[in-house]
């Protein structure tokens, strides 16, 4: 989020043993920092080094309600280092304890902490321990907000004075991969003449904790909602001692419109 200051931030709760579960880092440490230093930063699981991300991107929020977010984050963080809150897995709540021996403490993993953030600043209504369920509150709130030609439809050419920003922008960031084995294939403008070899890993996850149902079925791959892809390609060294460099590759897709949508939400 980027703050008043004009400071961007990503807040990551780590559920590492010994290590503060409130962090807060650059968005490109978080994405494309060497994970050898990134993990002394809060960020454990290595950006687009150690997998893909899915990134969701709501487009000029009002700044008043990411403060309220941010403050959340900060409060959140004070109320770690007091031992009020502590990371959970499964977000046990603060009364499963051995009574005496355990304080009552404020728990949460991941997402339930972020979706917390997301609450305090108006941008979803309740919390979730899911992680792949939070993007589907995220998106099917974009959805009753703007429509389809808010999220993902053509738009028309702007008029004077007009300035024409998506409300929300989608952002799959690819696992960085060896040189050589990189292919674009299902990706908008890119070259197709490879199959994708499926060797990153995609996030996954549950929508729903009933495993067969049709809201997993949904969202199994949140490649395809995507409006950017970003490739972070290795570029060939001169020499073996030589640090590795990359190129980061960003092309556009139009995001793919799920049947279950199509009779309510039309784009032209």
């Amino acid at each position: 989020m980027q703050m008043r200051d004009g400071n961007e931030y990503v807040m990551n709760i780590s559920g590492r043993p010994g290590r503060p579960m409130v962090n807060f880092m650059s968005p490109y440490d978080y994405l494309f920092g060497d994970p050898e230093k990134t993990s002394e930063l809060g960020s454990e699981q290595g950006g687009v080094f150690y997998r893909s991300i899915v990134g969701f991107r709501l487009e000029n929020y009002p700044v008043d309600l990411l403060v309220k977010t941010h403050e959340y984050f900060k409060e959140l963080e004070q109320k770690e280092r007091q031992n009020k809150a502590g990371f959970n897995l499964f977000a046990l709540p603060s009364w499963i304890r051995i009574p005496l021996l355990q304080r009552a403490i404020e728990r949460g993993n991941c997402a339930l902490f972020t979706s917390k953030g997301l609450v305090a600043g108006d941008v979803i209504k309740n919390a979730t321990i899911l992680p792949k369920y939070l993007f589907a509150k995220l998106f099917l709130k974009a959805l009753n907000t703007w429509g389809w030609q808010g999220i993902g439809g053509q738009r028309h050419e702007p008029k004077q004075g007009e300035t024409l920003c998506r409300p929300i922008n989608v952002v799959y960031y690819h696992q960085a991969k060896p040189l050589g084995d990189y292919d674009f294939d299902g990706v908008q403008g890119m070259d197709k003449t490879e199959k994708w070899r499926h060797k990153n890993k995609d996030p996954s996850g549950w929508v729903s904790p009933w495993i067969f149902s049709q809201n997993n079925k949904k969202f199994r791959n949140l490649k395809l909602f995507a409006h950017a892809h970003v490739f972070l390609m290795p570029l060939e060294k001169t020499n073996p001692t030589q640090q590795s460099q990359y190129k980061g590759v960003c092309k556009t897709s139009e995001p793919w419109l799920p049947n279950w949508i199509g009779p309510i939400w039309h784009h032209d």
